[in-house]
């Protein structure tokens, strides 16, 4: 039936002693911060703070901004940069994690990618910084961390309470489970899954009534294909992420269910909307 249109594992110890060596760069591009200089690293961290309060309070005045406590007083913690260029650098996890947020719940995730997973092969070419933005209650600087093979991963330094660390959920481009076990029909709901969704047309078999679906095109590096998302047409979140999503894509972190055996046409139904980024408020 055809649809309509509308228009090599590691040892434990092994993967300990090889962590973060797949992932060194001998190359970081971006505007360069020499050691030593304070008065440049302050009055960065001092644009960077009024960035991220624009961030979180859009509608603010420059003075409003401006009122914001001293940088020498707010930020304790390393620049965006310098954290990015720490995490990309680091040998081991025990480095790494220094420069993650809620390290602890990361840890097992991070041991399973940089063991098993795409961090065991990944070789970091050069970093590159493409913006701050945010999430609402949240701001982060985006860099792009771009491999040997040309592959890239978004790294998002999130930015609170004058402390710049890596979310590492974003760059691990992570899901409650693998868009393998989803489109095999092992797993048929996921909690979370990370990926690119553009408005589009296409319905059919259990998504078949555009009058109660609104159709999502998905993309992400992790799957070789597009495949589809559906939200109901009665949910409160629908006609705001359509608009969104109508001209071009749109990172969001999204809950998903398959339908019956919907997943052998690789579709899925959104069942929450969590995020319209892949950093998420929830850990």
């Amino acid at each position: 039936m055809r649809g309509r249109r509308r228009s090599s594992e590691k040892s434990p110890k092994d993967a300990e002693a090889n962590f973060g060596k797949a992932s060194q760069p001998f190359v970081l591009q971006w505007t360069h911060v020499k050691t030593g200089a304070l008065l440049g690293a302050l009055l960065m961290a001092g644009i960077y703070v009024r960035q991220t309060y624009w961030v979180k309070h859009p509608d603010a005045s420059v003075a409003q901004a401006q009122s914001q406590p001293s940088t020498i007083q707010q930020w304790t913690g390393g620049l965006p940069l310098a954290v990015a260029n720490h995490f990309v650098q680091a040998q081991t996890q025990k480095e790494r994690l220094k420069w993650v947020r809620n390290p602890e719940q990361m840890e097992d995730l991070m041991n399973e990618f940089y063991g098993n997973g795409p961090g065991a092969h990944e070789k970091v070419r050069s970093v590159v910084e493409t913006g701050v933005t945010g999430t609402g209650t949240e701001a982060f600087e985006q860099f792009s961390v771009v491999m040997t093979d040309e592959s890239t991963r978004t790294l998002c330094i999130v930015v609170n309470e004058g402390e710049a660390k890596v979310d590492f959920k974003s760059y691990a481009r992570y899901g409650s489970a693998s868009w393998d076990a989803l489109l095999s029909g092992k797993k048929s709901q996921a909690s979370e899954v990370r990926a690119s969704v553009k408005s589009g047309n296409y319905y059919n078999l259990n998504f078949a009534d555009e009058n109660d679906w609104q159709c999502f095109i998905v993309t992400s590096p992790d799957l070789p294909d597009p495949i589809y998302f559906y939200m109901a047409r009665s949910h409160a979140e629908t006609d705001s992420l359509t608009q969104r999503a109508a001209m071009d894509p749109v990172e969001m972190t999204v809950a998903i269910r398959a339908l019956g055996d919907s997943h052998r046409a690789r579709q899925f139904e959104i069942t929450r909307s969590i995020q319209g980024s892949w950093v998420t408020n929830e850990p």
